[in-house]
């Protein structure tokens, strides 16, 4: 059965803009597949919005035992994709209500 909330519910993605498709263009040319970690690191600090080598390097810290890294470059990326997203959908129902008091002095992680 249809719950009424379900149906209010909506998909939405993220389009590539020319120069992100570049970039991960050259992400997978030239380092998704080398096993360079070093390759990776340099790549992210050089393209610090691209966000799926960073998802990379951070479950290569999850699987060395170093969390606290990992968690660090996932809450970089979830802050990057909340500051890609229109603030609309974000808070649809009470946007003006909520941009008014959110708190925009904190950090990005």
């Amino acid at each position: 059965p249809n719950h009424p909330q379900q149906q209010s519910i909506q998909w939405y993605t993220f389009e590539r803009s020319n120069t992100y498709t570049s970039m991960m263009n050259d992400y997978n040319t030239y380092i998704a597949n080398s096993g360079d970690i070093n390759a990776l690191a340099m790549f992210v600090a050089d393209n610090p919005f691209i966000v799926e080598p960073m998802f990379h390097l951070a479950m290569f810290f999850f699987s060395m035992g170093e969390n606290e890294r990992g968690i660090e470059l996932i809450k970089r990326i979830l802050w990057v994709l909340e500051h890609a997203s229109l603030s609309t959908l974000m808070y649809p129902q009470d946007y003006k209500y909520k941009s008014k008091n959110t708190n925009t002095n904190t950090g990005a992680g």
